[in-house]
């Protein structure tokens, strides 16, 4: 199929964020027949994408062994040209879709040999130094068969010379727009943090700073936990009084409920996969109007230039003297809004992206075809 992409996961959902919601939606609407092979219960259309299913294995190893030989005959099937994966562990069938004529993406969303060093599960940090440094030199001679190595930011994409190509990981505008404020119980400001509600992602801190409010705000989580473990230790916390669970719900919606709440919290602990990376709430919230607490990381300091206030992670006092410091000055916090959304809004939005993606399928493809409406 002449003008065919087929984007392959064996790790994210079928309607993942990144993926689907930007990658996949975009190239469908700019003309190209898009494929997504990735976990799911059936075959289906939407939005002009031909989702593929593909079994989800149970366990990580399971899916780890098996999974990329699933998706690789269901990838061959397409006929697709140029075939774009997303996770790490499907370099190999990279390779592959190389030698049977396919041009080939890796999109390597994060910096993985750190992304590496963050997995606890993969044992001590020595075990996970030496897994890091080979999947270090794996990516690098993976990428001599890759047509593009895509990095969500400069740092990720310049490890590959000339083939690295920059896609930031910023809002969808359109979905940003037409969203309209979530009709939800509301007695006093409201910090909301969405997203998967994960240890790393310094969720039971920022829970603990609300011990310290003392009933001054509360807590919005929006996003699947990381383990019913986990939820049982954070909901035994003092400062989960003031927490309110909201569940997981449609990506289309998450950007209603942002717009219900009055500051977004982004407060990643300071592990290797996070101290260099651009955090994709932290925009979604900033293009809703919620300043934002942040990880006070000097990446993070030093691009995220408006309608921010950075703490300690790790310092629930902290985090929670931001918090005040937002709620009591209503003046500020309307200030920082209407900053932080003026800058996501002319900067660091998917429109551009867009385009930059665009222009990559159509050299490796040697044509552009006509947009379509779907």
């Amino acid at each position: 199929m002449k003008k065919a992409i087929c984007h392959i996961t064996t790790v994210h959902g079928p309607f993942d964020s990144r993926i689907f919601q930007k990658e996949c939606r975009s190239a469908a609407k700019l003309g190209f027949d898009v494929f997504e092979v990735a976990p799911h219960d059936k075959n289906e259309i939407v939005d002009g994408v031909k989702v593929v299913a593909i079994k989800k294995y149970k366990g990580r190893f399971r899916r780890i062994f098996l999974g990329p030989w699933t998706a690789f005959r269901k990838a061959l099937g397409t006929k697709a040209k140029v075939c774009h994966f997303h996770d790490p562990e499907l370099m190999p069938i990279g390779i592959l879709l190389v030698l049977f004529g396919r041009k080939v993406i890796y999109d390597t969303h994060e910096v993985f040999p750190a992304q590496v060093m963050g997995k606890d599960w993969l044992g001590p940090r020595w075990v996970r130094k030496a897994i890091a440094v080979f999947s270090a030199g794996l990516e690098k001679f993976s990428s001599l068969f890759f047509s593009k190595i895509i990095g969500a930011i400069d740092e990720g994409a310049n490890r590959f010379g000339s083939k690295g190509v920059v896609i930031k990981n910023v809002p969808v505008l359109d979905l940003v727009e037409k969203a309209e404020p979530k009709k939800l119980q509301k007695n006093k400001p409201a910090v909301i943090f969405s997203g998967g509600i994960f240890r790393m992602k310094g969720v039971y801190h920022l829970i603990e700073a609300f011990e310290f409010l003392e009933g001054e705000a509360e807590l919005w989580l929006l996003g699947k936990w990381e383990s019913d473990k986990f939820r049982e230790e954070c909901e035994r916390l003092k400062g989960y009084e003031q927490a309110k669970y909201l569940g997981l719900v449609h990506p289309d919606e998450v950007f209603s409920y942002m717009k219900s709440a009055d500051i977004g919290a982004s407060t990643f602990l300071p592990v290797p996969n996070y101290l260099q990376n651009f955090p994709i709430k932290a925009f979604e919230y900033l293009a809703c109007g919620l300043p934002t607490i942040m990880s006070n990381f000097p990446y993070y300091m030093k691009h995220f230039t408006e309608g921010v206030l950075f703490a300690d992670p790790e310092n629930p006092k902290e985090m929670a003297e931001k918090i005040r410091y937002l709620i009591t000055d209503k003046d500020l916090r309307d200030t920082m809004a209407e900053e932080g959304k003026a800058w996501v809004l002319s900067t660091f939005n998917w429109r551009i992206e867009e385009e930059k993606l665009g222009d990559l399928y159509s050299e490796l493809l040697g044509f552009r075809p006509i947009p379509q409406n779907h």
